[in-house]
């Protein structure tokens, strides 16, 4: 028995890569047809807003899973003459990016109909307060600044810092796109000391936000802290956002005089294998209770435990934002 299943299941593997890979280039290159709709409709179920009923929440991993496979796929065989998408809503208000088969976050959206940050979203509804300001660290295509700056208002401001040039003219669009003016982006990165850090910039690869701080890398970046670049900041800062491949750590090191005295909420990727969650306790002040952020939007949001679940994000909140 166990040897017939594993001749099924090499059947069976190249049929499903190659009915997942039809079904990803004519979403590309059909908008609005029925193999766009099918996979907007599954991704919008997916990420928790409308599943329901018996369906079977496996059934839907496996199908995305198969779904950005294919897309891996796509890249890889047109890595230099991608498809342009268009401009595609990011499920928050009215913000939308350009997007493109060039890379994982933005044709993501445009197969799914949604960005697969939602849950990240309503925390930044719930603590980047409006007239105050933000701090995007790893700002990617500016997702995340565009919701901050559209919770910190016209008279809120988001700093964004971006360390790969090519992200951050990609970036730069998508802020125009958005008629956003209150963002403030930076080409360079934050850390524990100022001056040149090696990075690898990973700008070839189907997920662009995978670069880091890397001895190996292929650029030399600015680097600063945030209370050197922030001492003076006049609007109080109400959320700060991290995601730098396992260099949180270090930026969080260059935070404490702003962490101590503004108290944001921070909302940050986890790289245990970079650092402990004693690590990160260590260098956030007294008084902060710690969350881990759920996949899907409706789920709970959980108290850390000893150890997070290995690359979950975390919230951490001073407690008299919980009151």
């Amino acid at each position: 028995m166990d040897r017939l299943l594993q001749i099924v299941k090499m059947i069976a593997t190249p049929l499903k890569l190659g009915m997942f890979w039809l079904l990803v280039s004519q979403a590309y290159r059909k908008p609005g047809k029925r193999a766009h709709e099918l996979l907007g409709e599954v991704g919008r179920r997916w990420r928790g807003g409308q599943r329901s009923g018996r369906r079977v929440p496996w059934l839907y991993d496996w199908f995305m899973d198969c779904a950005l496979r294919a897309q891996r796929e796509f890249f890889q065989r047109h890595p230099f003459d991608p498809l342009d998408l268009g401009t595609v809503p990011i499920g928050f208000e009215c913000l939308k990016i350009r997007c493109t088969t060039g890379n994982a976050n933005s044709s993501s959206i445009y197969l799914f109909g949604v960005e697969s940050n939602q849950t990240h979203f309503n925390v930044y509804r719930s603590f980047a307060r409006p007239g105050t300001s933000a701090i995007d660290v790893g700002a990617n295509l500016g997702i995340h600044a565009l919701v901050l700056a559209a919770c910190v208002g016209d008279g809120g401001k988001v700093y964004a810092f971006e360390p790969v040039p090519s992200i951050c003219a990609k970036m730069k669009e998508n802020l125009r796109l958005n008629r956003v003016s209150n963002v403030e982006l930076h080409e360079g990165a934050l850390g524990s000391s100022r001056g040149e850090v090696v990075f690898d910039a990973n700008a070839a690869d189907f997920n662009i936000g995978k670069g880091r701080v890397n001895l190996q890398g292929d650029i030399t970046v600015p680097i600063t802290t945030i209370d050197c670049q922030f001492g003076d900041v006049t609007l109080p800062v109400s959320m700060v956002k991290i995601d730098t491949e396992g260099h949180e750590l270090e930026v969080l090191k260059g935070a404490v005089g702003l962490l101590g005295k503004h108290r944001p909420a921070i909302l940050m990727e986890f790289n245990p294998e970079s650092y402990s969650l004693l690590d990160i306790r260590h260098h956030i002040p007294d008084r902060y209770t710690g969350f881990e952020l759920p996949q899907r939007v409706g789920q709970k949001f959980r108290l850390i435990g000893r150890q997070p679940h290995p690359g979950c994000e975390l919230l951490m909140v001073p407690d008299e934002r919980l009151r």
